[in-house]
């Protein structure tokens, strides 16, 4: 009976370990972060190959190249002179929740 109850508990931890979200895919994709004025918005196109670009709509700033990387729960943003990390609190194929020690960002996905 121990043995069959062991088996048990170890082929639950595998299955708990192997269905675990992978944030890396998951983050692929275009992303709204709502007002970055009171007409703008700040998009965020993340590719698969760890480039991004970020630019704010209906504005004649250039977008922002940049990089990122994911581990585990934690995200990084890489731009020139800038690097922003953040711990993903949601993710699925609608909505992005991140948070930083000052504030919690909720982005919305436009598309896969």
């Amino acid at each position: 009976m121990k043995k069959i109850a062991c088996v048990s508990i170890a082929a639950l931890m595998l299955t708990a370990v192997s269905c675990k979200k992978d944030n890396r895919t998951a983050l692929v994709g275009e992303w709204d972060a709502g007002k970055a004025t009171m007409q703008n918005n700040i998009r965020v196109t993340v590719r698969a190959d760890g480039t991004m670009t970020s630019w704010i709509t209906r504005s004649d700033m250039k977008p922002l190249n940049g990089t990122w990387s994911v581990e585990g729960d934690n995200v990084t943003f890489k731009f020139p002179r800038l690097d922003l990390s953040y711990r993903i609190l949601k993710l699925d194929d609608q909505v992005l929740v991140m948070k930083w020690k000052f504030a919690k960002i909720t982005w919305h996905r436009l598309k896969k």
